[in-house]
C-alpha cells in the first residue's frame, strides 16, 4: 500500500510571509495577507477573509495577538469567502 501524498492545501510552507495592520482600538494586529494572498474587500456579491482557528477548525473569537499558544498547538489560517 502506498500512502497518498499530503494535500497541497495543508502541506507545510517553507516560508510564510504575513502582512498585517495594527488596530489600536483592539490593541492587536489584523492579518490581511499570507504569502501574497490578500483578502478582498467587500464587493457587491462576496468578499474573502483569512479566518483562523485551532487544528480542529474551531474558530478563535479574538485577534491573532490575543491567542495563547504553547508547544504542540496548531493554528490554521483558512482563506474563506462569504456571500
Amino acid at each position: 500500500m502506498v500512502a497518498s501524498p499530503t494535500p497541497k492545501a495543508i502541506r507545510p510552507c517553507k516560508r510564510r510571509v504575513f502582512e498585517a495592520v495594527w488596530s489600536g482600538k483592539n490593541w492587536s494586529h489584523f492579518i490581511y495577507s499570507i504569502n501574497g494572498l490578500k483578502e478582498m474587500q467587500p464587493a457587491a456579491e462576496s468578499y474573502t477573509v483569512w479566518a483562523f482557528g485551532d487544528g480542529e477548525r474551531n474558530s478563535f473569537h479574538r485577534d491573532v495577538d490575543l491567542v495563547s499558544v504553547k508547544d504542540g498547538d496548531i493554528i490554521e489560517f483558512l482563506y474563506t469567502r462569504f456571500k
